[in-house]
């Protein structure tokens, strides 16, 4: 499981995003390491939930602090805080990107084709749009912005992509719906009565 959410949060390398004004509620599908996830992403300001199941738990993760991840495990009534390491400025990877030309509409967006190769042998292609205010890239950039950096990538919000990681492994990840409403603070808040752990920094990829 920890593999896995891992490759979550790391999986979400895009681009240099707009400014972070949604505010509602995302979801969106993923498939990595065989396995299919459907998430929900609700945020506000900045601030990120993903609520996700995983192996029959329910599981949120809190983004609301640069480089910290809360991920809580409800049935336990567990908090577990975790550091992002800043794994991709520690490395010289380089990413080829190219803009294809080809367009067509996603969601009510015009979206643009783009692919991108990495010196690290990992790969992305996916469709990016300009036209709208949150990106699967703001996942990552709540956790830490200069991995967005320098990933290199075209700018705009990307909602659908696939590739290959430094080991083959494939993944996938797609906006399948976006609802702007209104989104009360307390949904970041750490639920009263659960126990926060410690875990110290998330090992490198």
């Amino acid at each position: 499981m920890k593999k896995l959410q891992h490759l979550i949060l790391l999986l979400f390398l895009c681009n240099h995003v707009f400014a972070q004004k949604f505010e509602g509620i995302i979801t969106f599908k993923m498939n990595a390491q065989g396995k299919e996830l459907e998430m929900k992403a609700v945020t506000k300001d900045g601030k990120i939930k993903l609520q996700m199941e995983m192996y029959g738990m329910k599981m949120d993760q809190l983004l609301k602090e640069k480089a910290v991840i809360y991920s809580i495990v409800h049935a336990q009534k567990m908090v577990l805080k975790m550091t992002i390491p800043n794994t991709i400025n520690q490395s010289n990877i380089q990413c080829n990107v190219k803009l294809t030309g080809e367009k067509k509409e996603i969601l009510g967006f015009s979206c643009e084709s783009f692919e991108t190769e990495c010196s690290d042998k990992s790969s992305l292609k996916g469709w990016i749009s300009k036209d709208l205010d949150f990106s699967l890239a703001d996942i990552m950039k709540a956790t830490n912005g200069n991995e967005i950096e320098q990933a290199q990538l075209p700018k705009g919000s990307v909602i659908k992509m696939s590739g290959k990681g430094k080991k083959n492994e494939e993944f996938s990840l797609e906006i399948v719906k976006l609802e702007r409403k209104s989104v009360s603070d307390t949904e970041f808040d750490i639920p009263e009565g659960y126990m926060l752990q410690d875990m110290g920094s998330m090992p490198g990829r």
